[in-house]
């Protein structure tokens, strides 16, 4: 059955009709109220206005979506409740989650069938079983608490993308969010090296590695880890650039496309995330096969990709000054950075089989070690077993495979190459419980499911 759409949410509505919604705002200022006899007025206020977002939401829960994909560049940014991450995405997902149930309760709203779901729930029961077992329980109890929302996000994005028109609005927030963010970390850069200021936002450093000096300083933009900041822009960035070269945008749209990927491009630059270059650099080798595919038949494509190759390879040899700056920062000037990862897996590799069902936890490895695992899918499974790893890479594989299946289009290919560059990136730094990463798989299997049900109803 084709998944319905959401239009019941665009009807109007009385809120003195809807008696789940009057309970639940009730309740709510019962919580005010106790906030701020606990804490201080300002917790009145804040969940007050928490309560008007959730009435807000409650009419549309699309516009949650818009919301929490604008809310990600400020994870970083939140209120310590003990284990709770109070970020302004967090805060957003709960509403938004909110709402939604709300609209199933009162019209019926049924979510798209996904077995991904049950894979979800799988990897959250083996997190919360790992937890017996964590050896720092306080960063893996507010692991939980971000994995939640990472889940969620997952869920939402596929749940409320169920047409076309709620798909481009949700890669345009995405877009304006990604080059707002990533003009901010240029300015950001330019006025620290030039003035000296900080702007109070995120971090600036002037070293990378091993003390390296940068002839431009490494910023964050509003994230706090560059890392995370260049995972943001990686997400964006190549399909962005596969839509813009095959002509899949409207040629009044180009110029601003240009733009954008500019600035996305001097963002992703100034991060000095070695794994996000990665990413990219494998990204357009996927978008490089892509146009070769088009526009070369099946015997002429081994031999242009081969005069592509040879002619990268004589200009490196001729500017070769030039092209070994940035190889020289891919490996931190210090070719033991390569050696250094791989001797971190072998002790991830020994902790697992201590225990290999439930892990360590979240943090326990930095706990013994001092130091991450510069590995996504090494820390899940050092972290929580494989209990809660493998739910997660079947649905990374699932979510792989949907790509591939979409790739007929245009959107589909987009979405795919910038997979692959995340992908690559989550190789070699731990960002597995950055949000843009499971907004991007919920994106992936969201954009198939529309592309499906506009191909049902064309026959």
């Amino acid at each position: 059955m084709p998944p319905r759409e959401s239009h019941r949410f665009m009807r109007p509505w009385n809120f003195a009709d809807k008696p789940f919604l009057q309970a639940l705002f009730v309740a709510t200022l019962a919580v005010a109220v106790g906030a701020g006899a606990v804490y201080s007025p300002l917790a009145v206020g804040g969940v007050l206005l928490a309560t008007l977002l959730f009435l807000a939401i409650s009419r549309s829960p699309t516009n949650g979506l818009y919301l929490i994909v604008l809310s990600i560049p400020f994870d970083s940014h939140f209120i310590d409740l003990g284990p709770v991450n109070l970020s302004a995405s967090n805060l957003l997902i709960a509403i938004t989650f909110l709402a939604w149930l709300a609209a199933y309760i009162n019209s019926k709203f049924q979510a798209p069938r996904d077995s991904n779901y049950a894979l979800l729930v799988l990897m959250i029961a083996g997190t919360i079983a790992s937890t017996a077992f964590a050896a720092d329980e306080q960063i893996h109890v507010r692991s939980i608490v971000t994995l939640l929302g990472c889940v969620l996000t997952y869920f939402l994005t596929v749940t409320l993308i169920s047409n076309t028109k709620t798909l481009d609005r949700t890669l345009l927030a995405l877009g304006v969010c990604a080059t707002v963010v990533a003009g901010f970390a240029i300015i950001q850069a330019v006025a620290y090296r030039f003035l000296g200021l900080t702007l109070g936002i995120g971090r600036v450093l002037e070293t990378i590695g091993r003390d390296i000096a940068l002839p431009m300083p490494r910023v964050t933009a509003t994230f706090h880890d560059p890392n995370f900041f260049g995972c943001f822009l990686l997400i964006a960035l190549p399909a962005l650039l596969y839509l813009g070269l095959f002509g899949a945008l409207a040629r009044r749209h180009r110029f601003l496309v240009a733009i954008a990927a500019a600035l996305l491009s001097g963002g992703l630059f100034l991060s000095y995330s070695r794994g996000a270059w990665l990413g990219m650099l494998i990204a357009l080798l996927g978008i490089l096969y892509f146009w070769v595919r088009q526009h070369f038949s099946n015997k002429s494509r081994p031999v242009v990709l081969a005069g592509i190759a040879a002619t990268a390879s004589l200009f490196s040899v001729a500017f070769f000054d030039l092209v070994r700056v940035p190889f020289d920062l891919l490996i931190a000037l210090n070719p033991e950075s390569a050696l250094y990862r791989l001797d971190l897996w072998a002790r991830v590799l020994d902790t697992f089989t201590a225990n290999p069902l439930f892990g360590i936890g979240f943090g326990g490895f930095v706990h013994q070690y001092g130091t991450d695992t510069h590995n996504a899918f090494m820390h899940l499974l050092v972290s929580i077993g494989l209990f809660g790893f493998l739910p997660f890479l079947f649905l990374y594989l699932n979510t792989v495979l949907t790509g591939v299946g979409n790739l007929k289009t245009h959107l589909g290919a987009a979405l795919f190459v910038s997979l692959v560059g995340a992908f690559t990136a989550t190789m070699f730094i731990d960002i597995i419980l950055n949000k843009s990463i499971w907004f991007l798989l919920g994106l992936v299997n969201a954009a198939a499911r529309v592309s499906d049900f506009e191909l049902e109803e064309t026959r």
